[in-house]
């Protein structure tokens, strides 16, 4: 629950973004972004142990307004730039990506099982 917030300005955000992008272009909305995720993210610095729960939620949130201003614009400018690149090679390039996440992580799974298996039979 503590990160919803933030999720959800993200995404309503997405839509407002786009517009501004659209009126005033990258550079203002990229300024803004990391003006707001710099200041936001030295404040998570400062948390403590008794820091309360809501203040680490508005933090977040606040942190999470800032990277909408970021991400969205800076997308979108680079994905005009791909003149020419086929769709499909893109949509391969990720699925591939994905692939090999994949297979690293279930290698990892099987080789903790496997060590895990080989310390019990030792300890038997």
């Amino acid at each position: 629950m503590l990160l919803l917030p933030g999720s959800l300005v993200m995404g309503l955000m997405g839509i407002l973004t786009g517009k501004l992008y659209d009126m005033f272009g990258i550079k203002p909305l990229a300024i803004i972004g990391l003006t707001i995720l710099t200041v936001v993210s030295f404040m998570l610095t400062t948390l403590s142990m008794d820091t309360h729960y809501l203040e680490v939620m508005i933090l977040y949130t606040i942190r999470s307004f800032g990277l909408s201003f970021v991400m969205m614009p800076i997308t979108t400018a680079g994905l005009a730039t791909m003149h020419g690149i086929n769709t499909a090679f893109l949509v391969a390039a990720v699925i591939s990506a994905i692939a090999l996440a994949l297979s690293f992580f279930f290698k990892k799974q099987k080789l903790e099982a496997s060590t895990t298996e080989k310390e019990i039979l030792i300890l038997e």
